[in-house]
């Protein structure tokens, strides 16, 4: 298949799924109950940090190392890395599950539900990120929209055509199913790949040892804490509302953030995701002038896809409240602008950290990631008691702000070496 024929159906999964995420979301606004909304956002903010704290930053490591392997160091890599994981996921459902009997309020079976859920997205996100790395778009894009995609454009169909699907628990089970037909296709998919790779290099390594293990997850200790830092200053104001104000002011608040996040889901798969493999191949192989340019090129479609979506989205902003039936906060204009202002701020210090990334700078990405996290913390506990959804609102923008000026004081006196 033509490349450019791959690009354009790779693009068309990802809208389609950012599409079923903006219908899914539509859906609840109009037919579930504000604490639902909340909830889900709760969940999706568990997810990423769940598979923060799992992947103990080892695929950190092991996806740059994966991107220029041969197929039996590849296998092998794989194989050992996936072990890795699943003791890890079976202390924590353990744990949960001894709780949720423990503690008779919580629902055993919906328990269940939520843990497969949160172990499904971690090896279904892990699988994402080899496929994308070994350049496989169409294959990686369509395992997301799989799992990410079609389960969240069957549950409207079914809530409009069936009124009594319309409850939170019908999400996750559906969610649930697209995870697992995500796999399947994900395994299938990564077999393939592995099969038609060349043979490995005799300077590549067959086995990965114990001693390669620890000194991977050394390696990927302070990765790890910086995925957490990214994460926890993304999600920080949500859960800040939850706490402090109530889980009916985080729905909606997270209905506005789920529109603005919209916009920063597109600029990353539809430019940072496309740019940040061929920089690393760039780089490893020695063409600094050409990652330059796809660095100069990546950061310029950023700010145009960020600006263009951000207008078009603040025009449609009130024609979708009132087809929900809903007033929205009060200034729900000015928080929707602020939350875009934050995620195109977030979008262009992405970059930046994926630059980093290809040219091995690791702290200089833990950097920017736990600045993020060391403003959002503060801000959030600060504002959100004063000022309620609109503090809220005000916290990415600062955290962003810092991580983008950061990233440039960085990326200004870096020099550009192995």
């Amino acid at each position: 298949m033509k490349p450019a024929l791959i690009s354009l159906i790779s693009q068309g999964l990802r809208l389609a799924a950012l599409i079923s995420k903006f219908v899914l979301i539509m859906y609840m606004g109009r037919y579930l109950p504000l604490d639902d909304i909340g909830w889900y956002g709760a969940l999706m903010g568990a997810v990423v940090l769940y598979s923060k704290l799992v992947g103990m930053g080892l695929n950190y490591v092991v996806n740059r190392e994966c991107a220029t392997l041969g197929r039996e160091s590849l296998l092998a890599l794989l194989v050992r890395q996936f072990k890795m994981y699943a003791p890890v996921h079976l202390v924590i459902a353990l744990t949960a599950l001894i709780a949720a009997i423990a503690l008779k309020e919580l629902d055993i079976g919906q328990t269940c539900l939520i843990l497969a859920i949160l172990i499904g997205e971690h090896l279904g996100q892990e699988t994402l990120q080899v496929l994308i790395v070994r350049q496989k778009q169409l294959m990686a894009n369509l395992t997301f929209f799989l799992r990410s995609g079609l389960p969240f454009l069957i549950v409207p169909i079914l809530g409009i055509l069936f009124p009594e699907t319309r409850h939170f628990s019908m999400i996750l089970g559906l969610w649930l199913v697209g995870i697992i037909v995500s796999l399947v296709v994900a395994v299938i998919a990564l077999r393939r790949n592995i099969a038609h790779a060349s043979p490995s290099l005799p300077h590549e390594p067959r086995q990965w040892d114990r001693a390669w293990l620890v000194g991977a997850l050394k390696a990927g200790l302070w990765p790890m804490f910086s995925s957490f830092a990214l994460a926890g200053s993304l999600y920080a104001d949500r859960y800040g509302l939850s706490v402090f104000r109530s889980i009916e002011q985080s729905g909606s608040f997270v209905l506005l953030w789920s529109f603005a996040n919209a916009v920063y889901v597109l600029v990353t798969t539809g430019v940072t995701q496309i740019s940040y493999p061929q920089m690393i191949h760039a780089w490893r192989n020695g063409e600094k002038d050409v990652f330059r340019q796809i660095k100069s090129r990546m950061q310029r479609r950023q700010w145009a896809v960020s600006l263009g979506l951000s207008l078009v989205a603040l025009g449609l902003l009130q024609p979708i409240l009132s087809w929900l039936g809903k007033a929205g906060p009060e200034q729900a204009s000015l928080i929707f602008g602020l939350l875009l202002v934050g995620f195109a701020l977030r979008a262009a210090a992405d970059g930046l950290t994926w630059t980093f990334y290809a040219r091995s700078h690791d702290r200089d990405v833990v950097i920017l990631n736990l600045a993020a996290l060391a403003v959002a913390a503060p801000a959030t506990l600060i504002l959100v008691p004063m000022a309620g959804i609109l503090g809220a609102a005000m916290v990415l923008p600062i955290s962003s702000a810092v991580a983008l000026g950061l990233g440039l004081f960085k990326e200004r006196r870096l020099v550009e070496s192995p």
